[in-house]
C-alpha cells in the first residue's frame, strides 16, 4: 500500500514565530554570555575552629558563637586591625566610609556555619580582593580566640 502525504510549508505566521523566537533566544544567550564574562572575580576564604563546651547540646552553643563572632566588639576590632574602612576604599562622593558601613558590608561578606554534629564553626569570607578573604578570614578567627581567651 503506497501512501502519498502531501504536507504544505509552514504558514507566514509560523515562519515569523520560529524567527522571533530564536532571535530573542539568541539574544538571551548573548546577553547572560557577556554579562557572566564582564563581572569581577569574586574570592573566597574559608577557616575552621574547633571549640570546647561543657554544655550538652553543642548546637546551641555553637549557634550563640556563630553570634558571637557577627558582633561589633569582634568585627569592629578585625576592621581596625586591616584597616578595611579605608582599604576596601569604596568611597561615596569622595567620602571614606564610616566603620558602621564597613561592618554591614563585611556582615554581607562573611558566611558563618556551624557544622552539624560536631563542635566545628565554619568562616567563610567573599571578596573582590585576591588578598582581602583569606586575610578577612584569618583575622577573625584571630580576634575571635582572643576575645574566648578574655572572656572565658
Amino acid at each position: 500500500m503506497n501512501t502519498l502525504v502531501e504536507t504544505q510549508p509552514p504558514s507566514r505566521k509560523t515562519r515569523t514565530a520560529l524567527i522571533v523566537f530564536a532571535v530573542t533566544f539568541l539574544a538571551s544567550v548573548a546577553g547572560a554570555a557577556f554579562y557572566a564574562f564582564h563581572q569581577p572575580p569574586v574570592y573566597y576564604a574559608q577557616a575552621m575552629t574547633e571549640l570546647h563546651s561543657e554544655n550538652p547540646d553543642s548546637s546551641v552553643f555553637l549557634t550563640a558563637q556563630a553570634q558571637v563572632i557577627q558582633s561589633r566588639d569582634i568585627l569592629f576590632t578585625v576592621i581596625g586591625n586591616l584597616k578595611l574602612t579605608e582599604s576596601w576604599g569604596f568611597q561615596r562622593n569622595g567620602k571614606t566610609p564610616t566603620r558602621e558601613e564597613v561592618y554591614t558590608r563585611l556582615l554581607d561578606a562573611l558566611e558563618i556555619i556551624p557544622v552539624r554534629n560536631t563542635n566545628i564553626i565554619h568562616i567563610g569570607v567573599y571578596a573582590r580582593e585576591r588578598y582581602d578573604a583569606p586575610n578577612i578570614a584569618n583575622m577573625v578567627m584571630v580576634v575571635y580566640h582572643k576575645y574566648l581567651r578574655e572572656h572565658p
